[in-house]
């Protein structure tokens, strides 16, 4: 899972893990997660601005966790081949 690298100030690299994650999937649920960092890198923005990004791991997801992921998967794939059909 990517996300927005923090400030400055608050510690975030590397092999770093934080537990009870609350990750909100839009129509599909809520999840609480261990995510552990792997890697981080810097983007330029459409705007020019740099931004700091991180993808992150799951760690020891549940079952239930992991079928609730896959549908948010699924779900965002049908919408993106909708659009790219000209359906939605």
């Amino acid at each position: 899972m990517a996300v927005i690298v923090p400030p400055d100030d608050m510690p975030f690299e590397a092999d770093m893990e934080f537990p009870n994650c609350v990750v909100d999937l839009p129509e599909i649920g809520v999840i609480t997660v261990t995510l552990k960092v792997r890697n981080l890198y810097e983007i330029t923005l459409r705007s020019g601005q740099r931004s700091k990004r991180s993808g992150c791991q799951f760690v020891n997801l549940i079952p239930a966790a992991q079928n609730i992921i896959q549908r948010y998967i699924t779900k965002i794939e049908r919408e993106r081949k909708a659009r790219e059909s000209g359906l939605a």
